[in-house]
């Protein structure tokens, strides 16, 4: 059963989610520019933008998941799967709990895990992101009521005909592989 802190979180609106992930998109990339070992937890960035840790985790997990669905339409490999993870260690179960991500999501989990992982970020990578975050989203699909209605809109809406939006983005994650695995054998 959820408690009423969490029963907010989960209700929380797509402008709540946005605002918040607009708030501590900042803090994230910062991490991210400093390369793949600054992991941090949902409780760290509640921090960064003055929310206690141990109640603003869920908040912030909607918040990633926003700025995951940022990364998608940036082309971006998803940022929190790699730089985000719970303080106690475990799975954080994303993509578990909705029916169309567990299904058209959750299966590419390793090639979005990978990606994430092994790829170098680049200051236009983390302004695209940050673009789709704050001008795309806001202008045309702030309509969408949750983080998970946006996941939605990207699992079944296509960008181009025959092409959703999260299969157009699929390719440059596979891409960004296929360079760490370059960079990695160059002598």
């Amino acid at each position: 059963m959820l408690t009423d802190l969490q029963a907010t979180c989960w209700d929380r609106n797509m402008a709540d989610s946005l605002s918040i992930a607009q708030s501590v998109l900042p803090h994230l990339l910062e991490h991210v520019a400093r390369g793949p070992q600054w992991i941090r937890s949902y409780g760290f960035y509640a921090e960064r933008i003055g929310m206690k840790a141990e109640q603003g985790g869920l908040a912030i997990g909607m918040a990633m998941h926003t700025i995951g669905a940022a990364c998608v339409l940036a082309k971006v490999p998803v940022i929190p799967i790699h730089y985000v993870e719970r303080a106690d260690g475990e799975w954080r179960g994303i993509f578990e709990s909705e029916y169309a991500e567990k299904c058209y999501v959750l299966s590419h989990w390793n090639l979005l895990a990978t990606s994430s992982r092994v790829h170098v970020y680049t200051e236009a990578n983390l302004g695209s992101v940050a673009k789709a975050l704050n001008t795309v989203i806001p202008a045309h699909l702030q309509s969408l009521s949750t983080p998970k209605q946006l996941w939605r809109f990207l699992i079944y809406n296509e960008s181009s005909p025959g092409v959703t939006w999260l299969h157009r983005a699929l390719p440059a994650y596979e891409a960004s592989i296929e360079l760490a695995r370059t960079r990695k054998n160059a002598p």
